[in-house]
């Protein structure tokens, strides 16, 4: 014998808020990342350099899946219904998966392009431009202020993609910077230029990797972290329960945890009834974004 107690709702107040941050985000990304790609598409075909062709490349996949990164946080935030009663979290992590697809292709293609103009004898770098090193470092200022917003609004709606395009560009910052210094000195080191470009392929595959394989641990409910489940643990401990064992998986935008607490024949209903408001509400303090079940089960009687 067993009943269960289950809660989704992460409030009314906080997915409100959290549709009018993604509105918001949805101008800034649009904005900023066209000027990135504006002036990286200006600088490459100026100068037809291998390092800014990837930089150039980089920026397009990053306009176009920052801004599918927030059409499926817009989605995520959707309350949960009867065709998915878990809510539409993990749309985000198929957003971070695609995200790691189009790395691979883009690191392939400069590879490919990298090959072909050696095969050819073509040059690889044009000449130095003042106004392209303007264009490139303005770019770079554009793609630091991207970083800090999103590393603001990240902190804000707990969005784990939000975090990782986040991460990304951050990480695009030492790129662009190396690409720069590329730029300014390939006129005598010519052989720079296709070395900072493979680099950035593999930073791409490195990146890729990593994301791919948190969005594939989301999608196929892998267990949350050891640390996480221990603290879980700590929590259901301190609640009074003695005999209980957790089960956890990601929801996306949130945790689902499941409590199975074993009691004795002879346990009072408000006892337990008590205690599992308890455990609830304990969790929930602590992950506000969880949907949280508790199933009493009972011991069997013995012969």
């Amino acid at each position: 014998m067993f009943c269960c107690s289950a809660h989704s709702d992460v409030g009314t107040e906080i997915q409100g808020r959290d549709r009018a941050i993604v509105k918001k985000l949805v101008l800034y990304v649009f904005a900023i990342t066209l000027g990135i790609v504006g002036l990286r598409a200006w600088a490459y075909f100026a100068t037809k350099s291998l390092a800014i062709e990837a930089a150039f490349l980089d920026s397009i996949k990053d306009c176009f899946v920052s801004l599918l990164n927030v059409d499926f946080i817009w989605l995520s935030t959707k309350s949960a219904d009867a065709k998915y009663p878990f809510g539409y979290g993990k749309i985000e992590a198929f957003a971070a998966l695609i995200q790691s697809i189009f790395l691979l292709v883009v690191g392939a293609s400069i590879i490919y392009e990298d090959v072909a103009q050696h095969a050819s004898h073509e040059s690889i770098v044009g000449q130095t431009n003042c106004w392209v090193t303007v264009a490139l470092v303005f770019s770079l200022f554009l793609v630091v202020l991207l970083a800090v917003i999103q590393t603001h609004y990240a902190k804000k709606i707990k969005s784990a993609a939000l975090r990782a395009d986040s991460a990304h560009y951050k990480a695009d910052i030492a790129m662009n910077a190396a690409v720069i210094l590329c730029f300014l000195a390939s006129s005598k080191l010519h052989w720079l230029d296709s070395l900072v470009g493979i680099g950035i392929v593999v930073y791409f595959f490195v990146i890729a990797i990593m994301i791919g394989k948190r969005s594939l641990d989301c999608l196929l409910d892998r267990s949350l972290p050891i640390e996480t489940n221990s603290k879980i643990s700590e929590i259901v401990d301190n609640a009074g329960v003695t005999q209980f064992s957790v089960v956890t998986r990601h929801l996306g935008r949130g945790e689902f945890i499941l409590v199975k607490v074993t009691h004795k024949q002879n346990a009072s209903t408000a006892n337990i009834s008590a205690q599992q408001k308890r455990v609830e509400s304990d969790i929930h303090k602590q992950f506000p974004r969880s949907y949280v079940v508790v199933s009493n089960i009972f011991e069997e009687r013995r012969s």
